[in-house]
């Protein structure tokens, strides 16, 4: 009788074990942003360009650390040196995938792991248990040998980085009276628009929010490319062997007008070309007609409507009401899956993954080829340019070893891709330009030329 009561206990507790499981929803949404030049060429710095800000609680991996870097000389002897390590072949930002879940009761110890091989997963909330380290981070450090090139130059690709990121959470169940740990009146537009959904409550150690968030950085080749005729059509290369459901060709200008290029799917492994269009769509058409259009199509890749229209929500100052021309289109799962690997301690029923590509492009006229030759000229008038001290107290000093003088606006970012201040240097020949960098708190940051793109890392220390 005993065996027999032993056995029904078990078969239920699997029972009810496999109940929950089958219950489990997981939905997920975010964007791979790249940019191009005029002439296709893909941006290798998009560490460089601002990541939306988001609150102070997010925890991250700072990769813009100072370690202590071993060279060999040409002896053959050793030295170390502290460096800010240069990073590379960043080519992808991953911004702002949420997990959300849904279940009719408390899911105790669900175990979430997403692995990104040729990126870093360095901004995360809830706190995971675990994620990237400084020890990966060092052990990527490869060192430049230039014997003509000294002194050496330390740098991490991150075209195989393998980063990783994975919690255990408590998914509880839509009875329990829980309140997040920073409400809504805390937190910017672009944290509490995803918590517009029925998704369950999830909960961390102390920490409970709607949604896991995380985003980085990646080093692998966007699929979706983008270049210029010499007669200023848009040339789209969608270098997948399967279909993309629906991109959305937007352009605003700087007096906010809105023109859509067009729209629709784009076959794979084809070239698109798409022309110009010279007509302005008037504000009540854009929506009722194309944002409704986008929200819908996100809808029938598999969100919830409530989550497509918090995902767009979401996005709609930074990616429709900035101007530029940009590609946006929904990216096939399998791809998703292969570029961000991701495993659950308990299968769920259903996993939705709907990753949005946001392909842009910088300005073109008839002019074009031209002017990409003086930008190359530009860009090389800044080789000689030095910034110091590094690390620097109160105070950074820029010189220059060229003939001509230089006006530039110089920009300042932190470690989180926050814009802290910018200057317009002129810098004159063989002159030096000193300003104050007191009013910054120690930290790494990045000093970024805006014409240009020349970027210089540099440690303040107070």
């Amino acid at each position: 009788m005993k065996t027999i009561l032993t056995a029904t206990l078990i078969l239920g507790a699997l029972s009810l074990y496999s109940q929950t499981s089958n219950h489990l929803v997981v939905h997920e949404w975010g964007t791979f942003s790249a940019r191009y030049t005029a002439n296709g060429t893909p941006y290798q710095n998009m560490q460089d360009y601002a990541h939306e800000p988001v609150p102070s609680f997010v925890h991250h991996i700072d990769l813009d650390s100072t370690f202590e870097v071993r060279y060999v000389s040409f002896k053959g002897d050793y030295y170390t040196r502290n460096d800010t390590v240069e990073l590379r072949n960043i080519s992808i930002k991953m911004e702002t995938p949420v997990l959300y879940f849904y279940s009719p009761a408390t899911i105790k110890d669900l175990e979430v792991s997403v692995d990104f091989p040729q990126g870093s997963i360095s901004e995360f909330y809830p706190r995971p248990n675990s994620s990237e380290t400084y020890n990966l981070l060092k052990s990527k450090i490869r060192i430049e040998n230039d014997w003509s090139d000294l002194p050496h130059k330390s740098y991490i690709s991150f075209s195989n980085y393998g980063g990783y990121v994975s919690w255990k959470i408590n998914v509880l169940s839509p009875e329990q009276n829980t309140v997040l740990t920073h409400p809504d009146e805390e937190v910017p537009n672009v944290w509490s628009a995803p918590r517009k959904t029925d998704a369950n409550l999830i909960k961390v150690g102390e920490e409970v929010e709607k949604y896991i968030f995380y985003r980085g950085l990646g080093g692998f080749e966007n699929p979706v490319s983008l270049k210029y005729t010499d007669k200023g059509n848009l040339v789209i290369n969608n270098t997948l062997n399967e279909e993309i459901p629906y991109c959305l060709i937007y352009e605003m200008k700087e007096d906010g007008s809105r023109y859509i290029w067009g729209y629709g799917k784009l076959d794979g492994g084809r070239i698109r070309h798409v022309s110009p269009v010279s007509d302005s769509i008037p504000q009540a058409e854009w929506v009722t007609v194309y944002k409704p259009k986008f929200i819908d199509e996100l809808v029938k890749a598999g969100l919830y409507r409530d989550e497509a229209m918090a995902m767009f929500n979401t996005w709609e100052a930074s990616y429709f009401e900035t101007t530029g021309l940009r590609v946006f289109w929904i990216v096939p799962r399998s791809f998703t899956d292969k570029t961000l690997p991701i495993h659950f301690s308990m299968n769920p029923s259903s996993v939705e993954r709907i990753m949005v590509g946001r392909s842009e492009i910088d300005s073109w006229n008839e002019n074009e080829s031209d002017l990409l030759d003086d930008d190359r000229n530009y860009s090389e008038a800044f080789n000689n340019v030095h910034v110091y001290p590094n690390p620097a107290d109160n105070q950074i000093t820029v010189t220059t070893d060229d003939n001509g003088a230089h006006q530039a606006t110089w920009e300042i970012y932190d470690a989180a891709g926050r814009l802290c201040k910018s200057l317009d240097l002129n810098i004159g020949p063989m002159q030096e330009k000193s300003f104050s960098v007191s009013d910054l708190k120690s930290g790494i940051y990045t000093i970024r030329i805006a014409e240009t793109g020349k970027a210089f890392r540099i440690c303040i220390q107070h």
